[in-house]
């Protein structure tokens, strides 16, 4: 049986906590299954890679969220269909940019991007890779998600399929 790596993600921490200039401030990180997290920062619910529910036996978050990041479009990465998200960011994969879906209105961000929160704020950015070992000729491109939280940065993978991870 061929096996082969076909998510990875990687976070530094479960949780964390950020200690801002004002005040203590928690996070929380949320794992669904596949490579599907959801941060809680600032009082702000930020999802990422949302798989399709008839792929996996995982539920998915409930309630509102305000923020989506997928980091290539697949059903097992940029299923937004049934959740309620009010900004959605799609990687490129190919470069440091972000097709934006937010309140209806597309856009496209590139670089580094900061959203402000009341009296705080988060970075996120996203670096170009490839979806496997042949320079995306196979299965595409992937964007590696980077998000700053008051100076504790988390990356997100995505995809990472290749022979060199069997």
């Amino acid at each position: 049986m061929k096996r082969s790596v076909i998510f990875c993600v990687l976070f530094f921490l479960s949780f964390f906590f950020c200690r801002s200039e004002r005040e203590n401030m928690k996070a929380r990180i949320t794992y669904y299954g596949h490579s599907c997290f959801e941060f809680q920062y600032a009082g702000k619910r930020i999802l990422v890679d949302p798989f399709t529910p008839e792929w996996f036996d995982y539920g998915l978050p409930k309630g509102k969220l305000d923020y989506g990041f997928a980091s290539h479009v697949a059903k097992d990465h940029s299923h937004f269909d049934g959740l309620d998200v009010e900004n959605k960011y799609f990687a490129s994969g190919e470069t440091d940019q972000f097709e934006c879906q937010n309140q209806g209105k597309a856009s496209r961000l590139k670089g580094k991007v900061t959203e402000r929160i009341g009296d705080h704020q988060f970075t996120f950015w996203t670096v170009p890779s490839f979806h496997d070992d042949v320079k995306g000729a196979r299965n595409g491109v992937n964007g590696i998600l980077c998000f700053d939280f008051a100076g504790v940065k988390i990356s997100a993978t995505g995809s990472k399929r290749s022979r060199s991870w069997r």
